[in-house]
């Protein structure tokens, strides 16, 4: 048991005690971004914790793939998303580098387009990407599923310049959310 009282799980959501399963607010998350159980409360966790225990109830089968946390909600006319901070890893006890960046969505040439300002946080000395925060006038949450599979794959910010979305700007040096910081 956690601190915070929540039920320790093992892959398949079991507790330490035999034939007992935990899920949703009383269980801890496999947190990928730190790779450690931690509590995090959120529906989406209990949701899919409590879909494995009735698929692993009788027979575990299933393993939980752990989460990554994030969220996001339309407010007003912003789209935001977030996941693991910087404040979040120092937390946790990781050390962690931030890049921002604020760059057009769409290319220069498009009838429309509107900034995103991007937050990739990632460890400097694995280059694993830990967590993305995201906010704008125009839909993120695929930006936002991007950087969560990356985090749950173990991409490098290497590899994820190389798996982005975005279209380059026509008139920017350099292409939009590529994620190449500096040592």
């Amino acid at each position: 048991m956690l601190p915070t009282g929540a039920i320790v799980v093992d892959d398949y959501m079991q507790a330490s005690a035999p034939g007992v399963y935990a899920a949703g607010d009383s269980a801890t998350v496999f947190y990928n971004p730190t790779g450690q159980h931690d509590y995090i409360p959120l529906a989406t966790n209990a949701v899919r914790q409590g879909l494995l225990v009735g698929r692993n109830i009788e027979t575990p089968t299933v393993k939980y793939m752990g989460t990554q946390a994030t969220s996001a909600v339309q407010l007003y006319d912003l789209s935001l998303a977030s996941g693991l901070t910087r404040a979040g890893a120092e937390r946790r006890g990781l050390t962690v580098r931030e890049t921002s960046l604020t760059e057009d969505y769409r290319p220069d040439f498009m009838l429309t387009t509107t900034p995103v300002t991007s937050i990739l946080t990632w460890d400097p000395e694995t280059r694993k990407v830990k967590g993305g925060q995201f906010c704008s006038k125009a839909d993120i949450s695929g930006a936002a599923n991007v950087i969560s599979m990356a985090i749950q794959a173990g991409f490098p910010i290497d590899q994820l310049a190389n798996a982005g979305q975005p279209v380059p700007s026509r008139t920017s040096p350099s292409p939009s959310i590529t994620w190449v910081p500096w040592p």
